[in-house]
Parts: C-alpha cells; structure tokens; sequence
C-alpha cells in the first residue's frame, strides 16, 4: 500500500494524501467484507507515514526575508503588492480580496487592512502598507522589455489596477483586474524571480508559519506553545481566513514550528 503513496502519486499536499487514504481504505474494506480482498493494509498507514511520501521537489521553506527579497528585485509596486499580500493572508476566492482592496480600507495608522469581504481586518507589515500606498499612487507599470506603459485609474481608488490595453477604450477606462490576471501575474513573477513552480498555496502555508512564528516572539511563548493555544490559532486563521488542522500542518512542518 505505501508503494502508491511513495512511488507513484507525486503530490505535494499531505491533505489529499489523507483523503485518498481514506477512500482506498474503505474501498479495501468493502472489498474484505465482500470476500474479494484478504486484507486491508491501508488501515495501519499513520499520519507521519503519509508525511514521509509527500513530495518535495526542489522547494524548501520560504521565509518573509526570501519573499521581500523577491519583491525588492521585482520592477513595479503593484506586483510587489500582490506577491507579500499573498504571503501575509490576503486572497479570497478567486483573489477577490486583492481584486477588490481600495485604498480606503488600507489602515495605515493601526497596520492593518479592513477586507469587506470578511466584514474585519488582517495585520498588515510595514512593507506591505508600503506597497499598497505606492501601488496606488503609481501611474506607470514597467514591462519585462523595458516598455513604460500607463496603468488605468479606473476602478477608483483600487491598489491594484491594470494598465491600459485597450486601443480603442477610452483613456482610463478599463476593466478591473480579473482572477486570472491576478493568477498571471503570480505566475510571470514566479519565472521572473527565483521561484519556478511555487504554489500559491505553498507561498500562503510559509506564511502562516511566519507569522505563527513571529507572533509567539511577540506574546514571549515558545512556537510550540503558541501552536498548542486554540486561541493563539484563532489569530492565525482570522489573518488567512482558512481553517487549519494543527496535526496536519505539525506533521508537514514540524521542523519550523519547534
């Protein structure tokens, strides 16, 4: 049975290992039930078995330094914005917290950033509000090729805009960027910096780690201890907006949260 998980299904996700455990285990079952099957071996694979099979790859832990670094190296605010946005929390479904953040929402007083959609507010670093500000404030977006072109003022007061693509729209008026512009845009930073084939998800899950990190530093716990607290959880999952399942995320990441 651990064949399968091992050597053949190459996945990074130690959840959808979980699902498909389950499921092979009670097909397996029902196969033992019916006479068909001798036994189930799927039902003695553990938790930190699945953890050994989870594949890897070339990635390695992402820390807020590797990420403002990337975004130093990256050309414009807006694209700085939307890469440490990720890493601290803000998306949505379908990058709709991005999509939708208009200035006004942005706290620059109390660092923290009100998402309508959530009806409450994330915590927002330095940098990140810095990012917002001068992703507001920027008419000019650099292409790869050097070619400056004029980014639209339209949706009003928006952080994240486009630039304007259409010859025969009139000046400023554009459409608001789309899940799949937001998504593009991840993805030509990923091939332009140095990290080819790096998830969203797996940008978002070192965050969260950051964060769970940086937080028992502030509250003078141990990572462990902050960890433990369901009520220092509640903090971490407010800011992602996920629900987390502390025995999953130990087993895949136990060596950052010692």
């Amino acid at each position: 049975a651990m064949h399968l998980f091992k050597d053949v299904i190459a996945t990074p996700s130690l959840t959808y290992l979980k699902v498909l455990r389950s499921t092979y285990e009670s097909y397996t079952q029902w196969c033992v039930d019916k006479g068909i099957a001798k036994e189930n071996n799927y039902s003695n694979i553990e938790l930190a078995d699945l953890n050994e099979c989870v594949f890897k790859g070339n990635l390695s832990f992402i820390t807020r330094e590797d990420v403002l670094k990337w975004c130093s190296e990256a050309e414009n605010p807006r694209d700085q914005f939307i890469l440490l946005a990720l890493y601290e929390g803000i998306r949505g479904k379908n990058y709709k917290e991005i999509i939708d953040l208009n200035i006004a929402d942005v706290d620059f007083k109390h660092k923290r950033i009100f998402i309508p959609s959530r009806n409450g507010c994330v915590e927002a670093s330095d940098e990140l509000l810095q990012y917002a500000k001068y992703s507001y404030e920027t008419d000019d977006y650099v292409r790869e090729d050097g070619i400056v072109k004029k980014i639209s003022p339209l949706p009003r007061g928006s952080v994240v805009r486009r630039v304007n693509i259409s010859r025969s729209a009139k000046e400023g008026v554009n459409m608001a960027p789309s899940p799949r512009f937001i998504y593009a845009t991840y993805v030509r930073l990923t091939k332009l910096l140095p990290m080819d084939d790096i998830s969203v998800s797996f940008v978002q899950e070192c965050g969260m780690i950051d964060f769970i990190r940086r937080k028992a530093k502030e509250n003078n716990l141990t990572v462990s201890q902050y960890f433990d607290s369901s009520e220092c959880m509640d903090d971490v999952m407010c800011q992602y907006d996920r629900v987390l399942y502390r025995s999953v995320m130990w087993e895949k990441y136990n060596d950052y949260l010692k």
